[in-house]
Formats: C-alpha cells, structure tokens, sequence
C-alpha cells in the first residue's frame, strides 16, 4: 500500500507547476519549500525501501525457492 501512495503522489507532483519549475531551475528549487520537497523525499524513501527489501533477499536467498522477481535477478 505505502508503494502505491508514493507512486500516486509522486505522479501528482509531476504533473504540477511545481516539478516544471524544479526542472528549470533545480539548484534555485532545491533551496524552496513547496510539493517538490515532498517528491525528494519520497524517491529517498523508496531507494531506502529497495535496498532494504535487496538486503532481505540476499540474506535469505534459495536458489531452488525463486519467490518474486529480486530472487530472479
């Protein structure tokens, strides 16, 4: 469920004025607050949550138990 709200939100942010101004003027944008701010967050929230759910894959990895597409890869 968290997934799919960051997704939503994320996708809402990008299609705002907001993500248009970011994308023209990143160092300027970086230092405001608004929605964008929000959107950085959750991209650091996600890199966060892949690499925890990488690090419980490897640590309980069965080659002969491939559960979803980590243990494929």
């Amino acid at each position: 469920m968290k997934l799919m709200k960051w997704f939503d939100l994320t996708l809402q942010i990008e299609a705002s004025l907001w993500a248009q101004l970011y994308n023209s003027f990143p160092l300027m944008m970086r230092c405001l607050p608004g929605p964008h701010q929000t959107f950085l967050q959750i991209l650091k929230d996600l890199k966060d949550f892949t690499r925890e759910e990488l690090k419980k894959h490897k640590q309980n990895w069965d080659a002969s138990d491939l559960r979803d597409y980590i243990d494929c890869f």
